[in-house]
């Protein structure tokens, strides 16, 4: 698990798992440290599933837009473009298809603000907390080849969200430089 010392170095973390944390609540404390210190998250599935779920403060009041619920969905479902809940967000900015099939079934926080959801189960697909300081992007980034891995612009979809939680400002096509990745 990383420590707080091994996040700082990082503008944005992203958190997501495909098997329980080896210790959630630790790894939940450590993220709301980081964000305390002026970093950002976001999270992705399996974040808030109720068996595998992510612990500690990330998940109380203020931090996580989206709370756990009753487990996962596993079936195809693409995001509202059309009528999102926050049009012209730039979370969505040159998205024009995105679908996931491995998602968690989640709640919006009261402090939550919902971008667009998924068409036909109405799931919360993406939303922010009101510091701009934590995302929820409820669709697993990985799993590439199987019949539940997500379609379309995914990674124009995290990219937006990582660049608007690091700069609260427009979308710009421009590269913002090099990124640094560490896997645990």
């Amino acid at each position: 698990m990383p420590e707080l010392e091994d996040l700082e170095d990082y503008d944005c973390v992203v958190c997501w798992s495909n098997y329980p944390f080896d210790n959630p609540t630790e790894m939940g404390n450590t993220l709301a440290e980081y964000v305390d210190g002026g970093g950002k998250v976001v999270l992705a599935p399996f974040c808030w599933n109720s068996g595998w779920s992510i612990g500690g403060a990330i998940v109380t009041d203020g931090y996580s837009p989206f709370t756990g619920s009753s487990g996962d969905h596993y079936s195809n479902a693409s995001w509202e473009l059309d009528d999102p809940d926050e049009p012209d967000h730039p979370f969505l900015d040159d998205v024009d298809s995105l679908s996931c099939g491995f998602r968690d079934y989640v709640t919006l926080a009261s402090w939550g603000n919902l971008v667009t959801h998924y068409i036909g189960d109405n799931e919360e697909a993406v939303a922010y907390n009101d510091n701009h300081t934590v995302a929820g992007l409820n669709g697993y980034p990985g799993q590439l080849g199987s019949s539940y891995q997500w379609t379309g612009d995914y990674p124009q979809a995290m990219r937006n969200v990582i660049v608007w939680l690091c700069t609260s400002t427009d979308i710009q096509p421009a590269s913002l430089g090099t990124l640094k990745a560490m896997f645990k």
